[in-house]
């Protein structure tokens, strides 16, 4: 195994160990978690419910066993990601960044398994690379600063595929008994965190992926079945609990839950979102691990090798069948969401690391680099240089003709291309650095510099990219107008959501909000949502009607309704942004000035 310290000079100095390096990789994904308010609907749903479990309204008694969004049951996901927002909530206070820190810290798990798992299976300085992959890819870097289930479902099947692996691969009982039985703790910790987290797609495709696994790997006889039996109680243990729970409080959960959020959404049975191509996930896949794309072209070729030893052969195989199967699987599902493949990623992850590091062949003063490197190094240049003339072209002008046909472009109906203008700049130079720096690796031929370089350029890009994703969402969400308005409410003063229901106004308000003509999508209770005073008919009251009102009345509007424009009642803009707009029967108290319009019509 290679030596866990980089080269140092002649000089004496002490090296640097690349482990310091994991810690930069979780200072960024702790970076900037209060980028943005909370987007809806996603953040919003999760947020509201988990503040709602840590500060019910009205002054009522917690409950910790059926999660509520605006007053409403919302039991069509597992307790665990309300359960961790509300302690957060309680021990540091309510804001974007507690909200947030649950994903984070989450990644930051997954992050220091993926490192135990690529030093397990290949070596100490695959399994950091691995790691900063993970760290610095697009797609886990925007989930680890998003509050919803998906991270806290990737950190458990994470888990559960490390135990899983350290089942077949790891210790022996004979040998070391500790380490064996830890591994069927680990699995079990891991399946029982994924019951908690979405339910039991957590544990049954793991325990089916890895059949597939022992089966072509022939490893069945490393497998200790009391030990399967010991991980199986412990999942149980720290699931079922909740499970029995809720059951005797709802009768019909079990049934609604397993039939309709599970099978139904996989058959198609039920229509939760418009259905979506065999291949959707292929170009998110590709997209989602930018920068490092390229080198998963490296781990491609790395299937080929055959003077690795045969447990680097075996540990490439898992990972392939964790990765390709879960895609697999949800390829196959009628409804797909973009957030559903994420634990896929800590596998392709892997795979690219052992491929960067070349497993056990780069040794401390050795350069490694093979032409599937180099491919890669050339494609990712390519990449940046093309990135450079396109943000450009996309931000600062409105339509562009391509081929014969127009094309319009988000220039100045996003943001105001004043705005944009400084952080595509900043893309672009980043860029240009990094573009440098891969011709640099390339002359050098070091690996461990061409780690090092992209980690740094794609630290600075998700940084960049991060607080541009914060000006667009105050261009773009209605989280922004309610967060603005808040301060300025009195008592006595009602807020209404007229034709929807923006969820993150339940966190900011920090009270039920007005529903009126709300088509059912956030999986509340239907009974319930019928005998509620929150989520009202389309004939419960006309927007006239609502603005004749004698107390002051806030109605948040979509602008896509175009209510607001053909409305002949008096009534006043308070707050406004590209898509929604607060109206009110009341001129806008002193000292809110909230109006964030691009200068451009997206439907020009």
């Amino acid at each position: 195994m290679c030596s866990a310290t980089l080269p140092h000079p002649a000089s004496g100095k002490r090296p640097l160990s690349p482990r310091w390096f994991l810690l930069l990789a979780a200072l960024l994904l702790l970076y900037g978690l209060d980028y943005a308010p909370l987007w809806n609907p996603d953040e919003g749903r999760y947020a509201s419910a988990a503040l709602e479990m840590a500060q019910p309204f009205n002054g009522a008694a917690p409950d910790w066993i059926v999660p509520h969004l605006n007053t409403i049951p919302r039991i069509n996901k597992p307790p665990l990601v309300y359960w961790l927002g509300a302690i957060f909530y309680r021990i540091l206070g309510v804001s974007e960044a507690s909200t947030r820190l649950v994903s984070a810290l989450a990644a930051i798990v997954v992050m220091l398994t993926v490192w135990q798992l690529g030093h397990a299976m290949f070596s100490e300085r695959a399994g950091i690379a691995s790691a900063l992959v993970w760290s610095t890819s697009v797609f886990p870097f925007i989930m680890a600063h998003s509050f919803n289930t998906d991270m806290l479902l990737c950190c458990a099947i994470t888990l559960t595929f490390c135990g899983l692996w350290f089942v077949f691969e790891g210790t022996s009982k004979e040998n070391d008994k500790a380490p064996w039985l830890s591994s069927y703790v680990l699995t079990g910790i891991g399946m029982g965190l994924a019951l908690l987290s979405k339910g039991p797609v957590g544990i049954v495709l793991p325990l089916a992926i890895t059949f597939v696994y022992a089966c072509w790997a022939k490893r069945w006889n490393a497998v200790q079945w009391y030990g399967v039996g010991v991980a199986i109680a412990l999942a149980l243990l720290l699931a079922l609990p909740w499970y029995w729970a809720v059951s005797l409080r709802v009768p019909n959960f079990l049934s609604t839950f397993l039939l309709q959020e599970n099978l139904a959404r996989f058959s198609g049975a039920k229509e939760f979102h418009r259905s979506k191509p065999v291949f959707y996930y292929v170009p998110i896949l590709l997209a989602g691990l930018f920068p490092w794309t390229a080198f998963l072209g490296s781990a491609v070729a790395r299937l080929r090798d055959q003077a690795s030893i045969s447990a680097q052969q075996r540990a490439r195989l898992f990972l392939w069948l964790w990765s390709a199967l879960l895609i697999l699987f949800f390829s196959l599902s009628k409804v797909k969401l973009v957030s559903y493949i994420l634990p896929a990623f800590p596998a392709v992850v892997l795979l690219a690391g052992d491929a960067l590091m070349g497993g056990d062949a780069l040794r401390e003063n050795q350069a490694h680099q093979t032409f599937p490197h180099r491919m890669a190094l050339a494609a990712t240049a390519l990449l940046y240089l093309l990135l450079m003339i396109g943000l450009p072209i996309a931000f600062l002008n409105e339509q562009l003709t391509l081929f014969g046909h127009l094309k319009k472009l988000p220039g100045n109906a996003i943001v105001p291309i004043t705005e944009a203008l400084p952080y595509i700049a900043d893309i672009c130079i980043v860029l240009a650095i990094g573009t440098l720096f891969l011709v640099w690796c390339w002359r050098t031929r070091n690996t461990w510099r061409l780690m090092l370089a992209q980690f740094a350029t794609a630290a600075f890009l998700l940084v960049i990219l991060l607080n541009l994703a914060g000006r667009i969402a105050i261009y773009e969400d209605a989280s922004g107008l309610v967060k603005a308005l808040q301060p300025h409410l009195k008592t006595g003063d009602q807020f209404i959501v007229y034709q929807g229901f923006q969820p993150a106004s339940v966190f900011y308000l920090r009270q039920p909000v007005i529903s009126i003509e709300y088509t059912q999508n956030s999986g509340l209770d239907e009974a319930a949502m019928v005998h509620s005073l929150v989520f009202l008919p389309a004939d419960a009251k006309s927007l006239p009607q609502l603005l004749e009102n004698p107390h002051r009345v806030y109605i948040l509007l979509a602008r896509k309704n175009d209510l607001g424009r053909t409305l002949q009642s008096p009534h006043y803009t308070v707050a406004s942004c590209n898509d929604f707009l607060i109206i009110s029967n009341y001129p806008a108290p002193p000292g809110l000035h909230y109006n964030f319009v691009a200068p451009r019509n997206r439907d020009l």
